[in-house]
Protein backbone atom coordinates (compact mmCIF):
# COMPACT_ATOMS: atom_id res chain seq x y z
CA UNK A 1 0.00 0.00 0.00
CA UNK A 2 2.94 2.24 0.79
CA UNK A 3 4.41 2.16 -2.47
CA UNK A 4 0.81 2.94 -4.42
CA UNK A 5 0.70 6.19 -1.90
CA UNK A 6 4.19 7.34 -3.05
CA UNK A 7 3.39 6.33 -6.78
CA UNK A 8 0.08 8.19 -6.16
CA UNK A 9 2.27 11.21 -4.37
CA UNK A 10 4.80 11.65 -7.64
CA UNK A 11 1.64 11.53 -10.38
CA UNK A 12 0.39 14.30 -8.62
CA UNK A 13 3.40 16.44 -8.03
CA UNK A 14 2.76 16.06 -4.04
CA UNK A 15 5.99 15.84 -1.65
CA UNK A 16 6.11 12.92 1.10
CA UNK A 17 8.48 12.85 3.73
CA UNK A 18 8.90 10.59 5.94
CA UNK A 19 8.01 7.41 3.44
CA UNK A 20 8.08 5.63 6.62
CA UNK A 21 4.57 6.32 7.94
CA UNK A 22 3.41 7.50 4.19
CA UNK A 23 0.40 4.58 4.96
CA UNK A 24 -1.29 6.73 7.12
CA UNK A 25 -2.51 9.26 4.16
CA UNK A 26 -6.58 8.84 3.85
CA UNK A 27 -6.50 9.95 -0.01
CA UNK A 28 -4.38 12.26 -2.36
CA UNK A 29 -5.77 14.73 -4.20
CA UNK A 30 -5.55 14.33 -7.81
CA UNK A 31 -6.75 17.56 -9.06
CA UNK A 32 -7.15 20.88 -7.49
CA UNK A 33 -8.53 24.32 -9.54
CA UNK A 34 -9.07 27.70 -7.90
CA UNK A 35 -11.95 30.16 -8.12
CA UNK A 36 -12.66 33.71 -7.27
CA UNK A 37 -15.71 34.14 -5.11
CA UNK A 38 -17.27 36.63 -2.86
CA UNK A 39 -18.13 36.61 1.12
CA UNK A 40 -21.26 34.30 0.28
CA UNK A 41 -19.34 31.51 -1.77
CA UNK A 42 -20.94 33.44 -5.05
CA UNK A 43 -18.32 32.44 -8.03
CA UNK A 44 -17.18 36.09 -9.52
CA UNK A 45 -14.61 33.92 -11.49
CA UNK A 46 -15.21 30.30 -12.25
CA UNK A 47 -12.71 27.48 -11.22
CA UNK A 48 -9.99 27.04 -13.70
CA UNK A 49 -10.22 30.66 -15.24
CA UNK A 50 -8.01 33.05 -14.89
CA UNK A 51 -8.69 35.30 -12.01
CA UNK A 52 -8.11 39.39 -12.22
CA UNK A 53 -6.83 41.73 -9.87
CA UNK A 54 -9.00 43.89 -10.11
CA UNK A 55 -11.92 41.98 -9.17
CA UNK A 56 -10.02 38.95 -6.50
CA UNK A 57 -11.62 38.49 -3.33
CA UNK A 58 -11.64 35.38 -1.65
CA UNK A 59 -9.51 32.74 -3.63
CA UNK A 60 -11.37 29.22 -2.85
CA UNK A 61 -9.88 25.66 -4.14
CA UNK A 62 -11.89 23.04 -5.09
CA UNK A 63 -10.34 19.55 -4.96
CA UNK A 64 -10.96 15.89 -6.38
CA UNK A 65 -9.25 13.17 -4.25
CA UNK A 66 -8.70 9.13 -4.44
CA UNK A 67 -9.80 7.87 -1.40
CA UNK A 68 -6.89 5.30 0.27
CA UNK A 69 -9.47 4.77 3.19
CA UNK A 70 -13.40 4.48 2.65
CA UNK A 71 -14.63 6.63 5.25
CA UNK A 72 -13.63 9.21 8.09
CA UNK A 73 -13.64 12.62 8.68
CA UNK A 74 -9.80 14.49 7.75
CA UNK A 75 -8.62 18.08 9.03
CA UNK A 76 -6.43 19.61 6.31
CA UNK A 77 -4.00 22.17 6.59
CA UNK A 78 -4.05 24.98 3.53
CA UNK A 79 -1.05 26.92 2.69
CA UNK A 80 -1.36 29.87 0.35
CA UNK A 81 1.66 31.62 -0.99
CA UNK A 82 1.12 35.05 -2.35
CA UNK A 83 2.52 36.17 -5.49
CA UNK A 84 5.78 37.67 -3.21
CA UNK A 85 6.17 33.83 -1.84
CA UNK A 86 5.14 35.17 1.47
CA UNK A 87 2.67 32.35 3.27
CA UNK A 88 -0.90 34.17 3.69
CA UNK A 89 -2.00 33.71 7.24
CA UNK A 90 -3.95 35.87 9.53
CA UNK A 91 -4.93 36.05 13.23
CA UNK A 92 -6.92 32.71 13.41
CA UNK A 93 -4.52 31.06 11.16
CA UNK A 94 -2.51 27.64 12.50
CA UNK A 95 1.20 27.87 12.93
CA UNK A 96 2.46 27.57 9.82
CA UNK A 97 -0.53 27.59 7.84
CA UNK A 98 -3.06 29.86 6.06
CA UNK A 99 -6.00 28.03 7.69
CA UNK A 100 -7.56 24.32 7.89
CA UNK A 101 -10.67 22.55 6.95
CA UNK A 102 -12.23 18.88 7.50
CA UNK A 103 -13.30 16.98 4.44
CA UNK A 104 -15.53 13.68 5.36
CA UNK A 105 -14.83 11.06 2.82
CA UNK A 106 -17.76 8.59 1.90
CA UNK A 107 -16.97 5.58 -0.03
CA UNK A 108 -13.95 4.46 -2.23
CA UNK A 109 -14.32 6.35 -5.64
CA UNK A 110 -13.15 9.58 -6.52
CA UNK A 111 -15.02 12.72 -4.73
CA UNK A 112 -14.43 16.08 -4.64
CA UNK A 113 -14.69 18.67 -1.80
CA UNK A 114 -14.66 23.01 -1.71
CA UNK A 115 -12.38 24.06 0.66
CA UNK A 116 -12.60 27.70 2.38
CA UNK A 117 -11.56 30.96 0.35
CA UNK A 118 -9.37 32.99 1.68
CA UNK A 119 -8.89 36.91 1.37
CA UNK A 120 -11.17 39.96 1.56
CA UNK A 121 -14.83 41.11 0.36
CA UNK A 122 -13.01 44.48 -1.04
CA UNK A 123 -12.31 43.56 -4.92
CA UNK A 124 -8.83 44.11 -5.98
CA UNK A 125 -7.85 42.32 -2.60
CA UNK A 126 -4.76 40.18 -4.85
CA UNK A 127 -2.25 41.97 -6.53
CA UNK A 128 -1.26 40.17 -10.09
CA UNK A 129 1.54 37.39 -10.04
CA UNK A 130 2.02 33.75 -9.42
CA UNK A 131 -0.18 31.95 -6.31
CA UNK A 132 0.26 28.45 -5.07
CA UNK A 133 -1.97 26.88 -2.44
CA UNK A 134 -0.49 23.52 -0.75
CA UNK A 135 -3.08 20.89 0.95
CA UNK A 136 -1.26 19.07 4.20
CA UNK A 137 -2.45 16.24 5.89
CA UNK A 138 -0.23 15.96 9.22
CA UNK A 139 3.61 15.91 7.64
CA UNK A 140 2.79 15.17 4.04
CA UNK A 141 1.77 17.59 1.60
CA UNK A 142 -1.36 15.81 -0.51
CA UNK A 143 -1.69 18.27 -3.51
CA UNK A 144 -0.68 21.76 -4.53
CA UNK A 145 -1.68 23.96 -7.44
CA UNK A 146 -0.12 26.84 -9.04
CA UNK A 147 -2.08 29.89 -10.99
CA UNK A 148 -1.90 32.95 -11.57
CA UNK A 149 -3.63 35.96 -11.18
CA UNK A 150 -3.64 38.77 -14.01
Amino acid sequence: AASDVIAECENAGALVTPVNSVTEVPFLITSMEVANVDKAGNIIQDYGVLIWDSKSRYLKPKITVKPFKTSGTYTLYVKLYNSSGSLATGTSSPAGYSYSNNVTLSGSGSQTFYLSGWGSDTSGHWSAGEYRFEVWYGDYCIGSKTFKII
